[in-house]
């Protein structure tokens, strides 16, 4: 899966050639790209196996996500995704695009409800999982007032609706590695310790995620099923932002891209 490429690429593994070659592929036959969110994911894939997202089998998606006509009427997920894809390498956004990254902040922004929590479109209700993607997709730029309160009022709503076990909720409620991951992330992305005692229940983070790891090695979604490849991708992620200290979507040793001309950032 693009996660599982994502997954092995922060954790420092690299993907068999196989695989990269059939997502370039994929990529190349996309055209036009169904949505924003499956353009962003892709770049993040790319990114991730070594490959520029400027130029996957000759597409630019990064130009496909900076001119994409209406991510906002998308919801929220196309917007975290499309930001985290940008600050994954650093891309170059050009100043007059429709999707700069001030524009990708703002539709962020503009689904935070009054409880702190991120909603799928503005007026819906919060979710977990989609507060912790915002959150992460947001740390970079707590020197704006206006994110800085978004990210501290969205890290009270993790905090109020963490489980007493530790574990997060899925937006059926029931206690999922995903939303648990995702949080970890989130907190690692904003320099948050695992032993914060706002995020210490009866039972810590890390107490949390390793619950749903199985004998094989992989991780349940929920507590009492079988590994599943998204879920324990979800989870090495999280570990891996544990061990760095950081937002495990930003490549630590940035890939080389040709130079642009009149970017915004």
């Amino acid at each position: 899966s693009h996660f599982g490429l994502m997954s092995m690429g922060a954790a420092g593994i690299a993907a068999d050639y196989q695989v990269i070659d059939r997502l370039k592929k994929e990529i190349a036959g996309l055209d036009p790209y169904p949505s924003a969110k499956d353009a962003a994911v892709d770049a993040l894939a790319a990114t991730f196996c070594g490959i520029p997202a400027t130029d996957v089998a000759g597409c630019d998606l990064m130009r496909v996500l900076s001119d994409y006509p209406d991510i906002a009427g998308e919801g929220l997920e196309p917007a975290i995704f499309a930001l985290l894809a940008a600050d994954s390498n650093g891309y170059e956004i050009p100043s007059d695009s429709v999707n700069t990254r001030a524009a990708l902040r703002a539709m962020l922004l503009s689904c935070q409800n009054e409880d702190g929590g991120f909603a799928p479109a503005p007026g819906g209700p919060s979710s977990p999982l989609l507060t912790a993607c915002a959150l992460t997709a947001l740390s970079a730029y707590t020197e704006e007032e206006q994110v800085r309160q978004a990210v501290s009022s969205g890290a009270d709503y993790l905090s109020q609706h963490q489980n007493e076990d530790g574990t997060f909720p899925d937006d059926e409620g029931s206690p999922s590695v995903i939303p648990t991951s995702a949080a970890i992330i989130a907190l690692c992305s904003m320099g948050v310790h695992m032993d914060d005692p706002r995020f210490v229940k009866q039972s810590g983070l890390m107490d949390a995620l390793l619950s749903f790891q199985v004998n094989s090695g992989g991780f349940a979604p929920e507590a009492g099923t079988a590994a599943g490849e998204a879920a324990t991708a979800a989870a090495v992620l999280a570990l891996t932002a544990v061990k760095s200290g950081r937002n495990v979507f930003v490549l630590k040793t940035p890939l080389s891209v040709p130079e642009k001309s009149a970017v915004e950032t």
